[in-house]
């Protein structure tokens, strides 16, 4: 496990108060949580708040495997854009000619 995997860990699997009504799945799990946010929770305006501003740092699904399985493939996608944005990676077309 890379040091970038380690910042995921603990990763915590909810029950949405709201049946997927603001996330978008009956579950979500948030990684690196060592402490609950009040938002899920809070009153309608208060939880569709919080999600509409989380959106990319929590996975959402029908299960708590496919709110985890979101979760991993968003934190993918951010490290990558990061990883972009420093210029590890170049984006353009191959030199190469496809036949």
């Amino acid at each position: 496990m890379t040091s970038v995997e380690l910042q995921r860990w603990p990763i915590v699997v909810f029950q949405s108060r709201y049946q997927g009504v603001y996330e978008g799945g009956l579950w979500f799990a948030l990684a690196n949580c060592e402490q609950i946010p009040e938002g899920p929770w809070g009153d309608d305006d208060e939880c569709l708040d919080w999600f509409t501003a989380n959106e990319l740092v929590a996975g959402v699904g029908d299960t708590p495997d496919e709110a985890v399985t979101d979760l991993l493939r968003k934190d993918e996608i951010r490290l990558v854009s990061e990883r972009i944005a420093r210029g590890e990676y170049k984006i353009g077309k191959s030199q190469e000619n496809i036949t």
